[in-house]
């Protein structure tokens, strides 16, 4: 099966930006307004409180999910639903309905990850659990275990396809972070070179 299909699948799954209609019915108000811009999860939480919060990461968790089984269910092969995991997070991130403006990409690409290979997601997930812990910052700890994924990919043995096809769904997931890296970056070139040295 050629890759355009389960991309294509994907892509229009992951454009059903869940926090933003949830929002929308409930308040009739634009969540990418409001709190950080985004409509991801985090978001809705802060407008909508932690039930809006639980609603979307579930929801967001499974079309994720939804779409890699899809493309498997179709015979798409491994290709295909790598394919799949990172068009759906790609169509989260950048719906074209709403003008290329939607979440993040956190609970989309777990949900995908899950159903493509649930070792590596909970690897990742534990990998995620550490870093938080040790910076308690919960984008931090995302990001920075989402950027070791590929090399925890490698670590497990998986074949060099399965490395490149979570390294591309890295690249799309800076993407949806990108302000979130960028603003770590600017604290990091700005900190003194002995901050913590006493």
């Amino acid at each position: 099966m050629p890759l355009l299909y389960p991309a294509i699948v994907g892509y229009l799954i992951g454009c059903f930006v869940t926090g933003y209609y949830l929002v929308r019915v409930v308040r009739g108000t634009d969540v990418r307004a409001q709190g950080s811009g985004s409509a991801g999860a985090r978001n809705v939480g802060r407008v909508l409180g932690w039930t809006g919060f639980w609603v979307v990461f579930a929801i967001d968790i499974a079309k994720g999910a939804l779409a890699v089984w899809v493309a498997s269910l179709a015979g798409a092969g491994l290709p295909g639903m790598l394919a799949a995991m990172i068009a759906v997070t790609l169509g989260h991130i950048f719906p074209v309905q709403l003008g290329f403006r939607g979440g993040k990409g956190a609970c989309t690409s777990f949900g995908a990850l899950l159903v493509f290979n649930s070792e590596l997601a909970l690897v990742g997930a534990t990998v995620c659990f550490v870093i938080l812990i040790l910076v308690r910052h919960s984008v931090a700890a995302f990001v920075s275990a989402f950027v070791l994924l590929p090399v925890v990919a490698y670590l497990m043995g998986l074949d060099i396809t399965t490395v490149a096809g979570i390294t591309g769904l890295l690249i799309v997931i800076l993407a949806g972070f990108r302000d979130d890296v960028a603003f770590f970056l600017r604290r990091f070139r700005s900190a003194p070179l002995t901050a913590g040295i006493k």
